[in-house]
C-alpha cells in the first residue's frame, strides 16, 4: 500500500475509532482542553472535535474576524508542518501568546494526522498580560476596533497552567496519543485478520487447557502480551471475551465426552474442566436449554433414528 493511501485510510481510521473518542474526552476532562485532528500536515483539513463556543474564549474573539481566523490558521499550520518534519511533538506559542501544542501520529510508521490543541494562557492572569495580549491582537486584527471590555473578560476566563501542568501536559498528550491510537489501530487491523498467529496460539493453548484452571494473565504471558492488550485483541479477533471464550472451550468439550463416552456426568464436569458440579449444570442449562443428562439422551434418540 503507498503511504499516500495508507495516510488517507490511517487518518479515516483514527478520525472515527472509538479509541481516539475516548482519548479526546479524556483530555478535555482533564484539562479543558480542545482538540482537532488535521489531515495530515494541513490544518485547514481535518476534523475538530469540538464546537466553536467550546473553544478558549480569546480564541473566539480573535476567529469572529476574518483576519484573526486567518491568523490563527497560518500559525497552526506553521507549527503542525514543524511537528511534521522534526517527526516529534511541538509546544508553540500562538500569534496571540497562547500555548498550543502540534502532535503528529504515526500508524504503521506512515504520518496520517497532527493533533492540533491547547489554547492555554502560560501565565497568571494580570494586567501586564492583558497589555500584551491587546499589542498582539493589534498587530492582526489592522483595521478592527477590539473590544477591550468584551476581550479582558474572555483573557480572565482563559485556562491558565503553570510551567509544571504545562510539561505534564505535554507529556501526557504525547505518550497517551503514541501507544493509544497506534494500539487502536492494530486492534483494529487484526480484528480484519483472524489469522493472527498470537491469538491462534493463545486458541491451541487454551484448547490443550481447557481442562485446568486457566487465568488471562497465564495465556497473556505465554503469547508475549500485556493483559490489556492481549483482551482488548483477543475480543476483537474472536467476537468472545476471553472469559466466555474459556467457557465454550469447555462447553464443547463436555458435549463431545456426553455423547462419545459412557462417562458419568460428574466425571465430564471436571474432564472439562469446571470447578464444581453447581457451576456445569448451569452453564450447561444456560447454554442448551437442557441438562446434561437430558443432552446425552436428546443425542442418543438422533443417532438412533438415523439408523
Amino acid at each position: 500500500m503507498p503511504k499516500e493511501e495508507a495516510g488517507i485510510d490511517g487518518f479515516t481510521y483514527l478520525s472515527e475509532s472509538q479509541e481516539f473518542l475516548e482519548f479526546v474526552k479524556i483530555i478535555r476532562d482533564l484539562t479543558g482542553i480542545a482538540v482537532g485532528l488535521c489531515y495530515p500536515t494541513d490544518v485547514s483539513k481535518g476534523k475538530p472535535f469540538y464546537q466553536e463556543s467550546e473553544l478558549n474564549p480569546i480564541c473566539q474573539l480573535i476567529r469572529s474576524n476574518a483576519d484573526g481566523r486567518a491568523a490563527c490558521n497560518k500559525t497552526d499550520s506553521i507549527n503542525c508542518q514543524q511537528a511534521y518534519l522534526l517527526k516529534h511533538a511541538v509546544r508553540y506559542y500562538c500569534h496571540a501568546g497562547l500555548v498550543d501544542f502540534a502532535i503528529p501520529i504515526y500508524l504503521k510508521g506512515n504520518h496520517v494526522a497532527t493533533i492540533s490543541c491547547g489554547q492555554v494562557l502560560a501565565e497568571a492572569p494580570s494586567q501586564k498580560g492583558f497589555a500584551q495580549l491587546l499589542r498582539h491582537l493589534k498587530k492582526i486584527m489592522t483595521g478592527t476596533e477590539i473590544d477591550t471590555k468584551a476581550l479582558r473578560k474572555a483573557y480572565l476566563n482563559s485556562t491558565y497552567m503553570s510551567p509544571e501542568k504545562l510539561d505534564s501536559t505535554f507529556k501526557l498528550l504525547t505518550l497517551i496519543s503514541e501507544y493509544f491510537c497506534e494500539m487502536g489501530y492494530q486492534l483494529n487491523l487484526a480484528s480484519h485478520n483472524h489469522s493472527c498467529p498470537e491469538i491462534h496460539a493463545a486458541r491451541q493453548y487454551i484448547q490443550k487447557n481447557s481442562d485446568k484452571p486457566i487465568k488471562l494473565r497465564e495465556v497473556a504471558d505465554y503469547v508475549g502480551f500485556s493483559q490489556g492488550y492481549f483482551s482488548r485483541l483477543f475480543s476483537k479477533v474472536t467476537g468472545d471475551s476471553f472469559t466466555s471464550y474459556v467457557q465454550k472451550t469447555r462447553m464443547e468439550r463436555a458435549k463431545k465426552l456426553l455423547t462419545e463416552t459412557n462417562l458419568s456426568v460428574t466425571e465430564i464436569a471436571f474432564q472439562a474442566g469446571f470447578s464444581s458440579i453447581q457451576c456445569f449444570y448451569q452453564t450447561f442449562h444456560k447454554a442448551e436449554n437442557c441438562s446434561p443428562s437430558q443432552y446425552r439422551k436428546n443425542r442418543e434418540k438422533t443417532e438412533s433414528g438415523r439408523q
